[in-house]
């Protein structure tokens, strides 16, 4: 059954221009892969500053306090 289906694709000539469909798909891997690269830098840069005693708990904290204060 594969080799049917396989044998029935069209094959495209090497280095062809990419069709509307592989366009799609390639700019939605960049996509994608940009974004896990951004948390994980995201990521990486929280383990360190937890490392370095940064709470963001904390900060979120002292941040909605004073703006409370500033009402």
């Amino acid at each position: 059954m594969t080799a049917m289906t396989t044998r029935a694709l069209p094959v495209r000539p090497y280095l062809a221009p990419p069709t509307f469909v592989e366009r799609m798909l390639l700019s939605g891997a960049r996509a994608l892969e940009a974004s896990a690269l951004r948390r994980m830098a995201r990521r990486q840069l929280d383990a360190r500053r937890a490392v370095d005693g940064f709470d963001p708990v904390e900060q979120r904290r002292a941040h909605m306090a004073d703006a409370y204060r500033r009402r």
